[in-house]
């Protein structure tokens, strides 16, 4: 079964990184994904798919991606880093609703945390072909 395989390995991959202490956008990522593609065939796993959403929030949080980028890029590198943040930090607001409204549990991030989203980036650059 690859769907195991893979998730095994990712799971071992995440643990590891979590270990170490070795925290990056890209480690929020494929919490993110585990979270959303955790095929919930029992209780348990239901509650691993919160778990994972926790995670990349608390890593998210810690790698201060709430935080509003108070400079403008000085390359394209630059920006693309930056929208990079950006979109992974929106995709955890939009899974902690979520995952908030579906297993009926409160949000992990505040309101005033999401808000930077919304008021600092304009709505087309977060879905720009970079």
């Amino acid at each position: 079964n690859v769907y195991a395989t893979v998730l095994d390995y990712a799971i071992r991959a995440a643990a590891t990184n979590l270990a170490q202490k070795l925290q990056t956008v890209e480690l929020v990522q494929v919490y993110i994904l585990m979270s959303l593609y955790c095929t919930p065939a029992d209780t348990l796993e239901r509650g691993q798919s919160r778990v994972y959403a926790n995670l990349a929030i608390q890593i998210a949080k810690e790698l201060g991606l709430h935080i509003s980028p108070r400079r403008k890029p000085k390359s394209r590198l630059q920006e693309r880093e930056m929208l990079n943040r950006t979109r992974t930090w929106t995709l955890c607001v939009t899974l902690d609703k979520y995952t908030a409204a579906h297993f009926g549990h409160p949000t992990v991030i505040k309101d005033d945390m999401s808000v930077h989203i919304f008021a600092s980036v304009p709505m087309h650059s977060l879905i720009s072909k970079l």
